[in-house]
């Protein structure tokens, strides 16, 4: 897990005066340090400096550590839908998101988002394509076919939102059928951690909302009768109850 001073000072290295640093680090959701190791993370925020202009969109794409693995970037004005737009046009090109990370900064109504991704694109003309759908001008299509099993968590947390826990078979197209579930409800998604453990997908996402955990389960496993691997949980000291 990188640490804020780490972050700090790698910001630094990389050229990033302190001030804006500080306040980079400081908005820092904590989910998204557990994302990726402490140098690249750093290597996204510095994406951040300059403070982009307010309609500014910044992509890019650079190479991965390990074969056919490339880290996408991108620094955009926070708003529902943002990430699905991403993900969308990722997997449009049978692209693998491998990890995932997002996180914003309200008080800049600015989100940065960092992708791993896993296999081969012309990246200078699909970095084009995503800043293209992310202003609007591209529309994503997706072909998407429900399959289970999918689990669903729905846990509150103590700042108002929601952190919501999908686990459901890892492929092609899973991150834009959840982000894009949520965009097109004007749930915003304030930070994103995804992860692998097999062929399985676990991806956290904290929402400023109260989604129906149960909908976006049958959106994503294609069948309409109530889940029982469906739960929300109340915010506790003890990090929820099953209610």
């Amino acid at each position: 897990m990188a640490t804020a001073a780490e972050l700090t000072t790698l910001l630094s290295a990389r050229g990033v005066p302190p001030e804006t640093a500080a306040h980079l680090v400081d908005g820092l959701a904590g989910m998204w340090l557990l994302n990726e190791p402490a140098e690249v993370l750093a290597d996204d925020l510095a994406h951040c400096h300059p403070v982009p202009s307010p309609e500014e969109i910044r992509v890019s794409f650079r190479p991965g550590d390990g074969d056919q693995l490339w880290r996408l970037t991108v620094v955009a004005p926070d708003r529902p839908g943002l990430l699905a737009a991403t993900a969308g046009t990722l997997a449009s090109h049978g692209l693998s998101v491998k990890t995932a990370g997002m996180t914003t900064w309200p008080d800049q109504a600015m989100a940065l988002q960092g992708v791993t991704v896993n296999g081969v694109a012309d990246w200078d003309a699909l970095a084009g394509e995503i800043r293209q759908a992310l202003h609007g001008k591209r529309p994503v299509s997706v072909p998407w076919k429900p399959e289970g099993p999918v689990r669903v968590l729905s846990s509150g947390v103590l700042t108002g939102q929601n952190l919501i826990t999908v686990e459901a078979p890892d492929r092609v197209g899973l991150l834009w059928a959840v982000a894009s579930w949520f965009g097109e409800r004007g749930l915003n998604v304030e930070a994103a951690q995804l992860d692998e453990q097999g062929d399985r997908a676990v991806d956290r996402f904290l929402i400023d909302g109260n989604p129906d955990v149960n909908g976006l389960a049958t959106h994503l496993a294609g069948t309409r009768r109530r889940f029982p691997w469906v739960r929300r949980l109340s915010p506790s000291r003890s990090g929820g109850q099953e209610t």
